[in-house]
């Protein structure tokens, strides 16, 4: 489902804008660019998580993270 999302957080790493779903800075343009939502395909959207959002995919992300943190202890 396309989504709307003021541009903080993790929305900035999850939603593409304009392709997945709208990015803005503040509720006022969240309004202005309302409408866009509805040129976004949702099928789009499934493909985008399912292939960067799955357990699999999360598992790997945080496996080289904590390497990255425990290489950087040594």
């Amino acid at each position: 489902t396309p989504v709307a999302a003021l541009r903080r957080g993790a929305y900035t790493e999850t939603i593409i804008d304009g392709k997945t779903g709208i990015l803005c800075d503040s509720v006022d343009e969240i309004i202005k660019r309302w409408p866009e939502l509805e040129h976004i395909d949702p099928a789009t959207c499934r493909a985008h998580v399912e292939a960067h959002f799955t357990d699999e995919h999360m598992a790997r992300g945080m496996e080289q993270v904590i390497g990255q943190v425990l290489a950087g202890a040594r």
